[in-house]
C-alpha cells in the first residue's frame, strides 16, 4: 500500500464521488486505527465483517467522510482511472466466477447465464 495521500490527491478523489452526501460509506480501520479511504457501504471491495479491527468498519455519511478529508475508495466508490478503451471482460469473468459451477474463467457466461 501507498503512503499518505496529497490533499490534492483526496480533493481530486472527492471530486470525482457523485454519490448522495447523505448515504452510508464504511472506513475501514487498519489495525493503527487510521483510515485513508471510504468505501461502498452495500458493495466494499474487501469483507467487512473481516475487514474491521475490533468492532469492524466505522459508518459515516459521504459527507462526513469528506469533511474529515477522507478520500473515496478507487475501487468500489469511484473506480480505478482507465482509458476509455479498456476492455472490463476479465475483470467482470473473474467477479462471477464460481468454482462450484465453473471449471475455469472462460466458462463464465457474461450474458447472465451460467
Amino acid at each position: 500500500m501507498g503512503g499518505a495521500m496529497s490533499d490534492a490527491e483526496v480533493a481530486a478523489r472527492i471530486e470525482k464521488d457523485d454519490g448522495p452526501l447523505d448515504e452510508t460509506v464504511l472506513l475501514k480501520r487498519s489495525t493503527g486505527g487510521t483510515r485513508r479511504v471510504y468505501h461502498d457501504a452495500d458493495d466494499p471491495c474487501f469483507n467487512a465483517d473481516d475487514a474491521g479491527y475490533r468492532s469492524g468498519p466505522e459508518r459515516v455519511t459521504r459527507r462526513e467522510a469528506q469533511d474529515r478529508e477522507i478520500a473515496p475508495c478507487k475501487g468500489c466508490v469511484i473506480g480505478p482511472d482507465l482509458p476509455e478503451s479498456h476492455d472490463n471482460e476479465l475483470y467482470e469473468r473473474a467477479r462471477n466466477f464460481d468454482p462450484s459451477v465453473h471449471d475455469s474463467l472462460a466458462d463464465v457466461d457474461l450474458e447472465g447465464e451460467s
